[in-house]
């Protein structure tokens, strides 16, 4: 059986742990923004006692949007609507669709959405 585990670091630039391998990055349960009923993953880091959302591993943290609306903001960006056009049907201001589109460019939105955290996974034999 292959187990797939993603390394967890601290993403929190201005924590003096940022990135550190040796920090211990652990769950610290979930919760459900205004936007989205989908429960997100909260993490702690260890040694620089603060929490953390599964979002700032990504370029949507601090969009304020939930995970369906990016996700079809990355799908109606990818079949050529215009940002305005995407604003009128999602119901949004087209600067907030403008940030989604510049934050899922890279194509890591749909991937996170499936498995949160996109970062390289390290496969061990279990």
């Amino acid at each position: 059986m292959i187990k797939a585990t993603a390394p967890r670091f601290c993403p929190r630039k201005r924590c003096p742990y940022y990135q550190a391998a040796d920090n211990p990055i652990t769950k610290d349960g979930t919760y459900t923004t205004r936007t989205d009923a989908t429960p997100r993953q909260a993490f702690y880091c260890t040694q620089g006692k603060h929490r953390f959302s599964e979002t700032a591993y990504a370029e949507l943290f601090g969009k304020h949007g939930s995970f369906k609306e990016y996700t079809q903001t990355a799908k109606l960006t990818q079949y050529g609507l215009a940002t305005e056009a995407i604003a009128d049907v999602l119901e949004k201001d087209p600067r907030t669709i403008q940030g989604w589109q510049e934050a899922t460019s890279s194509g890591l939105i749909l991937r996170w959405v499936l498995a949160p955290m996109p970062v390289p996974l390290v496969y061990s034999l279990v």
